[in-house]
């Protein structure tokens, strides 16, 4: 055969087998199918006009997918499960999608370049967006994401450059590096708490991001995740414990910490500007990095709560921070005051305040800790003084059931003393009970508090007990599970009533 005709012909079956890349056509849009699992895809014509009337069949502008589709000839229903890789490419003129409950994927590509796309509406089903799924959607505003979603790939909203509001449910573990690299109207991002690394470039170039948080399960953030986001200001850090990271060179102004925090990683906020020139460093965390607040403009620190929380008994629990890492204040030139609970004072690396006037600066401690400090290294050089704690505080004693039995006004720092009748609590057929103490322990007044009383309990042995009352000598049977009262003559249940004796 001539090998002019055999390229020819080659030639034909190749652009035939590029030119359809469908199965069938059903109203607007084409699809590929499972037969064996009689499942359709979302997908385009061709690969080069997909659905923009490049060869003058339609132009489309609106994608309203239906959960389900039959085929034009069989007549055989197929489920509609996925929007396919590039499906709706390039697609210059769509302007709205709606996306059924059926779908479970949004393949990588699917909607990239769609320059005039405003309106996305995805419905609880889909769990995945691809990567780069919505990538350079121009003209897209805000999505919000269903509950159903677990996974965003890597760029899949990268270069939404009208981006201002995007809605993650709590049921995203994973989103991938670059998934909002280029949004630069992006101004809030609150990411999921189930989040464990916050992936390399995810917010670079985000230029006019404003607040983010950082949640709790994130244990790390990845190469310049946040890149270029020179507008970011305030950042809500709830990350348990996370891998040091320098946000220092961004100028954030405001930090706040969640209760949950117990590591405030090196480096976090060095040379940081704050808008409010304090922190609150909570009571949960127990250290504190090298160099965390090194060079910042902070005038104040507040090591555990400003305020004492009502209901709270003793200064134990309101700082627990162990150790502060060196270098962690250096440089904090402004700093005038700080506020310490901690019972001990927290070790100290070196050089912790250096470059600090101390004897200008106020540290106020717990009062039963002042010479603790004024003992400890570092610490000793601030001039201390105490916290100064309320004269008395209410302290009340209840019954088991909660009745009330003495309430006392305890001075601050001595053990509280129950001055009434001994509590009693009566038997109930099966036990009786002798008074044990009280619940929680007893200890110094720290707060206003409350004690439970508490029982042995003894069982009540079969057979006959003497219940003595006064001049009467009635006894106690137990017969057959039940209890009688013989008082004389007569025989009475516990609850009063006569019975006769056969």
């Amino acid at each position: 055969m001539n090998r002019k005709l055999i390229t020819l012909l080659l030639s034909i079956i190749t652009s035939v087998g590029t030119l359809f890349a469908y199965d069938i056509q059903a109203g607007n849009l084409y699809y590929l199918l499972d037969e064996q699992s009689k499942t359709a895809t979302v997908t385009y014509r061709t690969g080069w006009d997909s659905y923009n009337g490049w060869n003058g069949d339609f132009d489309i502008t609106t994608a309203n997918i239906p959960e389900s589709i039959t085929h034009p000839y069989s007549g055989q229903s197929y489920r509609v499960v996925s929007i396919g890789a590039q499906a709706f490419y390039n697609c210059k003129n769509l302007t709205s999608v709606t996306i059924p409950s059926s779908v479970s994927v949004i393949e990588q590509e699917a909607f990239r370049y769609c320059p005039l796309l405003t309106s996305v509406n995805i419905n609880e089903g889909v769990t995945s967006i691809g990567g780069g799924a919505f990538a350079y959607c121009s003209s897209l505003g805000s999505i919000v994401l269903p509950n159903t979603v677990t996974e965003i790939k890597s760029g899949a909203f990268s270069n939404c450059s009208s981006l201002t509001d995007v809605s993650i449910p709590e049921s995203v573990s994973s989103i991938e590096s670059m998934a909002f690299h280029g949004c630069t109207a992006l101004k809030v991002m609150w990411l999921p708490s189930g989040l464990s690394k916050i992936e390399d470039h995810l917010f670079m170039g985000c230029t006019n991001l404003q607040q983010v948080n950082i949640p709790l399960a994130t244990t790390e953030i990845g190469n310049e995740a946040f890149r270029d986001c020179s507008s970011l200001k305030k950042i809500y850090w709830e990350a348990r414990d996370c891998a040091a990271y320098d946000f220092g060179s961004l100028q954030v102004e405001e930090f706040v910490f969640g209760e949950s925090v117990e590591v405030i990683p090196n480096s976090l906020c060095k040379g940081m500007n704050f808008t409010y020139r304090w922190i609150d460093i909570p009571s949960s965390v127990q250290v504190i990095g090298d160099s965390a607040f090194c060079g910042t403009n902070l005038m104040n620190l507040y090591f555990g709560p400003r305020v004492v929380p009502e209901g709270e008994y003793s200064v134990e629990n309101f700082c627990h921070l162990d150790s502060i890492g060196k270098d962690a204040f250096s440089n904090c030139t402004s700093l005038q005051g700080i506020i310490c609970w901690a019972i001990t004072p927290p070790a100290l690396g070196e050089h912790v305040f250096n470059g600090i006037n101390c004897r200008e600066v106020t540290l106020n401690v717990p009062y039963k800790s002042e010479n603790a400090y004024k003992a400890a290294d570092q610490w000793k050089e601030f001039f201390i003084e105490t916290v100064n704690p309320p004269s008395e505080y209410t302290i009340t004693f209840k019954n088991w059931d909660a009745t009330l039995l003495q309430e006392v006004q305890t001075p601050t720092g001595e053990i509280p003393q129950y001055t009434g009748e001994t509590p009693m609590r009566e038997s109930d057929g099966e036990f009786t009970y002798a008074f044990k103490g009280w619940k929680p322990k007893l200890i110094p007044a720290g707060g206003d508090a409350m004690y439970v009383a508490t029982y042995d309990a003894t069982p009540i042995s079969e057979g006959v007990e003497n219940t003595n009352e006064g001049n009467h000598l009635p006894t106690k049977e137990i017969r057959d599970g039940k209890i009688l009262i013989h008082r004389g003559e007569k025989t009475y249940t516990v609850q009063g009533q006569e019975i006769t004796e056969p």
